[in-house]
């Protein structure tokens, strides 16, 4: 099992003299995660349980009794707002022959073989993919405005380039390539290189880009680039002797390419979002850790600088009291001939 791929939701507290970049990062995700973890946590079974013992019956009852209530809600609305009192006629809706689209919402889990249960697990696995996604966007694009501004140039750097384009130029920048990589390779155990981090981040913003523009439906020829996406992740991590790595990656996606062949979805299941939500900890607590090491660099040369005259003061000792150098010879006290006297 890959670190990359379990869930792992923990981060590094902030300390007071962090970077700005990385109290905002912390702050956002604690209000994004939580309410994504709780209300997944509230229709996942506990370890151990059955799911099919009451959590699916459930959430079956509770979708059963939308149009119900949505019914309900309508006519209310007409009482509570006084209308009929006031001749403020009825809202056309009133009348009508109206529902709530649960049928559908059952014939799309039968289709995908799928309870509803897994479906709406699905569906939160998704949002929090996106949300997880945008949220290293925009810590990243922050980073590199702060350092760049518009000089480089006027658009943002958004999808597939956040990685190759954008956090490249932040860590030449720096000059903290080499530490930057070798941090995330610890603290993922999966990004031995920078090369995989970038092929990785393309892959997840082809998935991303499916979801937000066609709904999570993948044609054969989408389902292909998908795999050679896949393909190419893995191919550079055995070139580099990464071999578990590289099997573990392939056996995550080959459940979501066989459900793709089967219903044409991409279905968002936990190991997608542990992916994008780990990928996102470890760039920005790897680019952390290199700034607290680039500023523990700077205050110990400041500490340097600052013992560095009064070592000078003690040192030179052949100075004269107005601090100019005099000749280790000379001496205020030597005995001075007197001219001598010519009668």
């Amino acid at each position: 099992m890959l670190p990359l791929t379990c869930f792992f939701c923990d981060v590094l507290p902030a300390r007071n003299d962090d970077p700005r970049y990385y109290k905002v990062f912390l702050s956002q995700y604690t209000l994004m995660s939580v309410p994504i973890i709780i209300s997944q946590g509230a229709l996942s079974p506990g370890q151990g349980e059955d799911p099919t013992a009451g959590l699916d019956e459930d959430v079956d009852l509770a979708i059963a009794e939308i149009p119900k209530h949505s019914s309900m809600r309508r006519k209310l609305f007409e009482v509570f707002t006084f209308r009929e009192l006031q001749n403020v006629p009825p809202m056309p809706q009133t009348k009508e022959d109206r529902t709530f689209v649960s049928d559908l919402f059952y014939d799309k889990a039968k289709q995908y073989n799928l309870t509803n249960r897994e479906m709406i697990i699905g569906a939160l696995n998704a949002y929090a993919f996106t949300n997880y996604f945008a949220l290293l966007e925009d810590t990243l694009q922050k980073i590199h405005y702060d350092i760049f501004g518009n000089q480089i140039r006027d658009e943002k750097i958004t999808g597939q380039a956040l990685i190759p384009v954008c956090l490249k130029e932040i860590l030449d920048h720096k000059k903290i390539n080499s530490e930057f990589t070798e941090k995330l390779a610890q603290r993922s155990e999966f990004y031995v290189n920078f090369e995989i981090l970038c092929k990785v981040w393309e892959l997840i913003n082809y998935m991303r880009n499916n979801l937000v523009h066609f709904g999570g439906r993948v044609s054969k020829k989408a389902l292909e680039t998908m795999q050679q996406k896949i393909n190419s992740v893995t191919q550079e991590l055995i070139e580099h002797e990464a071999n578990y790595q590289a099997l573990e990656f392939s056996s995550c996606f080959l459940e979501i390419e066989n459900n793709i062949k089967k219903t044409g979805l991409l279905q968002f299941n936990n190991s997608l979002e542990n992916i994008m939500r780990n990928t996102c900890i470890s760039i920005t607590e790897s680019l952390l850790m290199c700034d607290r090491g680039i500023a523990l660099k700077k205050a110990e040369s400041n500490r340097q600088g600052a013992k560095q005259p009064q070592k000078n003061k003690k040192t030179n000792r052949n100075t004269n009291r107005n601090g100019q150098p005099q000749s280790p010879h000379s001496n205020s006290t030597r005995r001075v001939d007197k001219p001598k006297s010519f009668s």
